[in-house]
């Protein structure tokens, strides 16, 4: 791989704190307002300076075994405008994961559009 130093950044980043609690119990975070008595979170941060690298032009070194994700292309015209090109959209990805990863199922649980730096968040129906 080309050097990638004049791509990379520092940044601090919120990473989830080891804590001897999470060998009970997962680390959880509820969205919603928890019923009376039940804590909203158990999780703890720490704040780390971490490298961040724009991957661009060099996406094809990155793979799921080696690094954790991977990129793949998807040529795509989907407006995402209304919820229903959002549904077709979502099922046409996880048949792409399906095919790439050869996997027997894939599930789209959760996603994030972005419109020009403003988030939009519709949960699946």
């Amino acid at each position: 791989m080309a050097d990638s130093s004049s791509k990379d950044v520092k940044a601090e980043l919120l990473y989830i704190s080891p804590s001897q609690l999470y060998t009970k119990e997962k680390p959880y975070y509820i969205a919603s307002p928890p019923a009376p008595g039940i804590q909203q979170s158990n999780e703890t941060f720490e704040s780390k300076e971490t490298k961040i690298t724009n991957t661009r032009g060099s996406e094809s070194f990155y793979s799921l075994e080696d690094y954790g994700f991977e990129w793949i292309k998807y040529p795509s015209d989907a407006s995402l405008e209304t919820n229903y090109d959002l549904q077709t959209y979502i099922k046409d990805m996880e048949e792409v994961l399906k095919r790439h990863l050869r996997a027997e199922k894939v599930y789209a649980y959760d996603y994030v559009v972005r419109f020009n730096k403003q988030q939009v968040y519709r949960p699946l129906e």
